[in-house]
């Protein structure tokens, strides 16, 4: 149609203004179609649909939903998942699931000299022996710069201790690196404390990015390609054959490291990796690690969208009960949350950490933060619940608000209608007008709320052609009543030019203040 969002925007709120002026609230989101009846059936359909069944499948019971409505003589369609869902709400018979909050991601990595940063990663493999498939987790250190597997472990699961293994083989043999990247699990949080004590760096792989772990699986395409699967024949056991293992994944990284990394160049990457990097050089590439990791964090803190309000809440949250983490990181978590949800979830921190048994390890932004996302959860769920109940709830309370809803919006109707058409409510006055004995007429003002409202509806309107159009209509329809003697007709159309010019009198001096 052409027209811009924003000239729609101010449409919709003078039309709100002039609603709000003339005393009526805004209707918008309030209607509603569904009688008890459907309603009843739905929660119905939903009891018969659940009871059969073990685990209950919310499609596959609005498949069935819309089969059974089908088969009624109402009119309106089904309702939406949406509407269903409010109307089980309603009526306390299925709570909605909540959605998964996921925390951000960390930064980039860049590539600098060798063992400046180092790539941790594991792999699962399958050993085969006696009919019987053992798994175990191979675990890489891989140098991003020179492209050398430093180092390997071999354990039953990913955890912590094997990555430590892991980490601790690759600095016996090339020594401490400034940087390690690893993937983003609670696992391997306990190593950023054992980097801190050397003075160095941890960075998490990005969630849903394998590009920055492309590297190291790269390796394990190879090394799968390269020996395929491993099967043991012999007397043997689980050590045995996590111990062979480990031999064959030794032997793959002699024979890769010795390789030369292409064509023209001769150097391999155990040559590469032996170089040696001065005091200097070492200083500024950690540097320029920090310095690219802090000006990252001021970018996301000057993109970060945040009231002040809820910043000093945070802030003072942070200082009272002491939490240990990335401020950052917390606000990012919490941008989302209410300040009313802030406050709750510190009041139940507080009386959390006052009790003897709770544990000092607790007093995280982390742990903070998902009482924050619990009691957020919860608000929203009471905040839909109470919507739901309002709209399609069955107890008495839901059915008198809807029926003094549906009231109001019949009672909107009538009077659009009666500004559409105020001819209508003319000939409703003068049958009032004309059934009044002759001595009661002057007296009486039964039949002048009727033509009130009616000229005031003609004079509401500002094009003064459309509003003549009106009058003319009015005179026709007062005219045509041939029931009426035609002096009492042309007696009534005075009193509605006498009433159309007060009116207008009325109106001209409200528009021109002299």
């Amino acid at each position: 149609m052409g027209v811009s969002p924003e000239l729609l925007a101010q449409w919709e709120s003078a039309a709100e203004e002039k609603a709000n002026a003339a005393g009526l609230s805004s209707l918008r989101g309030q209607r509603s179609q569904f009688t008890d009846e459907q309603i009843a059936f739905v929660n119905a359909s939903w009891r018969a649909y659940s009871e059969k069944r073990r685990k209950v499948r919310f499609q596959a019971f609005m498949k069935k939903l819309r089969a059974a409505w089908k088969d009624t003589n109402w009119l309106l369609p089904c309702p939406s998942t949406k509407t269903v869902q409010d109307m089980l709400l309603a009526n306390g018979i299925r709570l909605p699931q909540a959605k998964k909050v996921s925390l951000p991601s960390s930064e980039k990595i860049k590539r600098y000299f060798p063992n400046a940063q180092v790539l941790l990663d594991g792999k699962e493999v399958e050993v085969l022996y006696k009919d019987q498939v053992y798994h175990f987790c191979l675990e890489f250190s891989k140098d991003l710069a020179c492209d050398q597997i430093g180092a390997e472990a071999v354990g039953l699961t990913e955890d912590y201790h094997l990555v430590k293994e892991a980490f601790t083989r690759h600095c016996q043999e090339h020594g401490l690196p400034l940087a390690a990247l690893v993937d983003n699990r609670s696992a391997n949080r306990p190593l950023e404390i054992e980097l801190g004590k050397y003075g160095r760096i941890l960075i998490y792989a990005r969630p849903y990015r394998p590009q920055s772990r492309g590297p190291i699986e790269q390796e394990f395409g190879l090394f799968e390609k390269t020996l395929s699967r491993i099967e043991i024949k012999g007397q043997s056991d689980q050590e045995i054959a996590m111990s062979i293992v480990d031999v064959l994944a030794r032997m793959y990284l002699r024979l890769r490291n010795q390789t030369p990394r292409c064509s023209t160049c001769p150097m391999t990457p155990e040559k590469l990796m032996q170089y040696q990097p001065s005091e200097l050089e070492s200083q500024r590439a950690y540097q320029a690690l920090t310095r690219e990791r802090e000006r990252r964090r001021e970018q996301q803190e000057r993109a970060l969208k945040i009231s002040a309000e809820q910043a000093e809440l945070i802030e003072g949250i942070v200082k009272e009960q002491r939490l240990t983490g990335d401020r950052l990181l917390l606000k990012k978590s919490l941008r989302h949350v209410e300040l009313a949800a802030i406050r709750e979830a510190e009041r139940r921190f507080f009386v959390a950490s006052q009790k003897d048994t709770f544990d000092p390890a607790k007093r995280s932004m982390a742990y903070f933060c998902r009482i924050a996302f619990n009691v957020q959860k919860e608000r929203d769920r009471q905040r839909r619940e109470q919507i739901a109940r309002r709209r399609y709830g069955l107890d008495q309370a839901a059915r008198k608000v809807r029926s003094e809803r549906q009231s109001e919006i019949e009672r909107r109707r009538a009077q659009q209608h009666q500004q559409r058409h105020p001819h209508e409510a003319m000939r409703q006055s003068f049958e009032v007008y004309r059934a009044l004995p002759e001595s009661f007429r002057a007296h009486t003002g039964l039949w002048k709320p009727l033509l009130d409202r009616a000229a005031e509806a003609i004079m509401r309107h500002r094009n003064h052609g459309h509003r003549q159009q009106l009058i003319d209509r009015v005179r026709l329809t007062i005219l045509a009543q041939s029931q009426a003697r035609l002096e009492l007709r042309y007696e009534f159309l005075n009193l509605i030019e006498k009433r159309l010019q007060e009116l207008g009198l009325n109106i001209a001096k409200s528009v021109t203040p002299n």
